[in-house]
């Protein structure tokens, strides 16, 4: 897919619905609350222009609530910003390596948590992890409780950010610095050629 990304152009990007979030461990993490285009009352989509040809992209932070997010682990859990913050940006600092679980809270009293749908109280995933070709990852969070129809929309556009830095949407480089910290030899060799290719 194609997503244009404020002072980039266009970027490529993958969806993984239910998907997880990493610390490298190597760098600070740097999160913005995303702004929907069209405001003050913006729309479920917008249009952009890509390739020459107008595209309905899904419009970031449009909820009727206002949604916290929080990281749960590495704990202690703490609270981060609202959907409503629009533009915030904020440095998180440095994360072990491995799992960052965020998690959405709704004024109804839901959580739902980055992750396998197991997480959540309906079983069912209730974030987009989005991972562009450029190295930034967004969370797309839905904030119905309930299968898609009249309790849940399945919109995933109700609280929306963007991490920089030291994340990843996977445990590799999590696991190869594991490596090089605690091998000798070829294995660690290894690890350090691999970890290059990753940076790149």
């Amino acid at each position: 897919m194609w997503m244009v990304v404020p002072g980039r152009g266009v970027d490529t990007w993958i969806n993984h619905i239910g998907g997880s979030v990493y610390s490298t461990g190597t760098d600070d993490i740097i999160l913005k609350v995303l702004v929907p285009n069209d405001l003050p009352w913006p729309g479920e989509v917008f249009t952009a222009v890509i390739g020459g040809k107008p595209v309905r992209l899904p419009n970031p932070n449009v909820s009727a609530y206002i949604n916290g997010l929080y990281i749960l682990t590495p704990s202690p859990a703490r609270f981060v910003a609202t959907n409503r913050q629009y533009g915030r940006i904020l440095n998180l600092g440095k994360f072990p390596p491995g799992e960052i679980v965020f998690a959405i809270q709704t004024p109804d009293g839901n959580t739902f948590k980055t992750g396998p749908a197991t997480r959540n109280a309906d079983n069912l995933p209730h974030v987009y992890v989005r991972t562009y070709l450029s190295g930034a990852i967004e969370l797309w969070f839905e904030d119905q409780y309930g299968p898609q129809g009249p309790a849940s929309d399945s919109d995933f556009n109700d609280l929306v950010v963007q991490l920089r830095g030291g994340v990843a949407d996977n445990n590799s480089v999590a696991e190869l610095l594991k490596t090089i910290r605690e091998q000798t030899g070829e294995a660690r060799q290894q690890a350090i050629a691999a970890l290059r290719v990753n940076a790149v």
